[in-house]
């Protein structure tokens, strides 16, 4: 064995030690709020305390993945209003980077509510759970992200409903429209965000791609770097406290389809 290859295997190495000290940590956790949510039940709204604690293992997460974040340099201000985010869909490093980033909620199959302990603090933390093929359970959900963004909440939504890597370039679902229309009656701002990760052929995890094979081919990369640009949708506020957006859902596809370059 050459030496590039020990040092492979001891980056795989020190890395699979600290995920596991950062994961103990992350059990610590939900382990303390589900004590605490035994005696305060989680309410509507109440997720940031959660949300916090979330974003401060995902960044731990990605800094022993050897995952670098540059936002862009041009983007708006973050703010702390109400927000609709959506976004192309790679990997499951998605989720790290985008909740590393910002204290929000997101959408996700019902299955994943299913998990052992992970179910439990994707719900602490806000997530909201989606039967993809039931009308009425996409219906309802669409209820619950106007709800949460009219009591001061975000969300987000990956518009593809599955993971890939050109973008949603193929009409949304219905579905995904009701999204923004949510946004648009709660009055919340909507935020574009593309994630562009150099080696997406490594970091993409598709179709029926296994879970710890693709985390293997991560674990040994010396670093990832991960470009994420975003783009608050222009609008303005009508006098009923309506948000007008000033791009229609295929501008906003277009936009996530196109790497982030074309303009809205």
């Amino acid at each position: 064995m050459g030496n590039a290859e020990w040092t492979l295997q001891l980056r795989r190495l020190w890395r699979i030690v600290a995920l596991a000290a950062v994961l103990a940590s992350l059990l610590g956790t939900v382990v303390i709020a589900a004590l605490g949510v035994a005696l305060w039940p989680v309410k509507p709204g109440s997720h940031s305390v959660f949300q916090s604690l979330l974003s401060q293992h995902c960044r731990m997460l990605l800094q022993v993945l050897g995952v670098r974040v540059v936002r862009d340099p041009y983007r708006s201000p973050d703010s702390c209003a109400p927000t609709l985010y959506l976004a192309n869909h790679v990997s499951y490093l998605d989720i790290l980077v985008i909740a590393a980033q910002w204290r929000t909620g997101f959408l996700a199959k019902s299955e994943v509510g299913t998990w052992p302990l992970v179910g439990y603090l994707a719900r602490a933390c806000g997530t909201i759970f989606v039967k993809r093929n039931s009308l009425l359970s996409r219906a309802m959900c669409i209820e619950k992200i106007l709800a949460r963004l009219e009591a001061g909440g975000s969300m987000l939504v990956f518009p593809e409903g599955t993971t890939s890597v050109e973008g949603p370039r193929k009409k949304w679902r219905p579905f995904f429209s009701g999204a923004v229309s949510a946004a648009r009656w709660a009055g919340a701002d909507l935020k574009l965000l593309y994630l562009d990760y150099e080696g997406v052929s490594e970091i993409a995890w598709l179709g029926d791609d296994a879970l710890l094979p693709n985390l293997w081919k991560i674990l040994g990369r010396e670093s990832t770097r991960v470009r994420l640009r975003e783009r608050e949708v222009p609008s303005h506020r009508t006098s009923a406290g309506i948000r007008d957006f000033r791009a229609t859902p295929r501008q906003m596809r277009l936009w996530l389809a196109e790497s982030g370059f074309n303009t809205i």
